[in-house]
């Protein structure tokens, strides 16, 4: 078993996986060879599972790339590594953005397809976290070009967009998810954990996504 140990009076948030997540392993110190679990612990608790409204850490932490995805992920060198996007192709203006997508699986079963990337690239711009609003300033329109290409034009030029694919920016959910039940209570994504449930004040339980 792999632990982080509290640095914090406070309650920490507890996140216990059934598989080891590789954003959070990297942090873990050495421990029982062979398990099938990871025990961590924060600081804080989120206010909310709603990222729009709620940008802490402890939000952030435990749910980016392991619940959410984003179109590309960004490397230790800065490359953007395909991740719900498998490529892209700008214009020689720099205003249009040709995204082409994969096929994948949101956690409930549903399609991922270029509709909730739309839906997502518009509600993340709506945000009141920084982080996600503040590379889609840029953006003029989102729109769909079948079910695995998007299309987004921009009012000029941007390297904080360009950089944004590879960052919480583009966290993807599906579409209809802001306006469901769900929102505020249990995330939605394709990443390779799902939400299994939210002790709170005491822990996040992750499982693997076999989907």
């Amino acid at each position: 078993m792999k632990k982080f140990s509290k640095t914090s009076a406070l309650i920490a948030l507890g996140l216990s996986f059934s598989l080891v997540s590789p954003t959070l392993a990297n942090a873990a110190a050495p421990g029982k060879v062979g398990s099938t679990t990871l025990r961590a612990s924060h600081p804080q608790k989120p206010t909310s599972w709603n990222y729009l409204q709620d940008g802490t850490s402890a939000l952030m932490v435990p749910t980016y790339l392991n619940f959410l995805e984003s179109l590309f992920e960004t490397t230790e060198k800065g490359d953007l590594k395909p991740l719900l996007a498998t490529s892209f192709t700008v214009s020689k203006d720099g205003l249009k953005y040709t995204i082409n997508l994969r096929k994948a699986k949101f956690h409930d079963g549903s399609t991922f397809d270029s509709a909730d990337v739309v839906y997502s690239i518009e509600k993340n711009k709506t945000s009141l976290n920084g982080v996600l609003n503040g590379p889609l300033a840029s953006v003029k329109e989102v729109k769909a070009s079948g079910p695995q290409k998007v299309i987004v034009t921009l009012s000029q030029p941007s390297n904080q967009f360009r950089a944004g694919l590879g960052k919480p920016t583009t966290m993807i959910s599906p579409k209809g998810y802001f306006e469901s039940n769900n929102v505020g209570k249990k995330l939605i994504g394709t990443g390779p954990f799902k939400f299994k449930r939210w002790e709170e004040n005491i822990k996040l339980v992750l499982r693997k996504n076999n989907l």
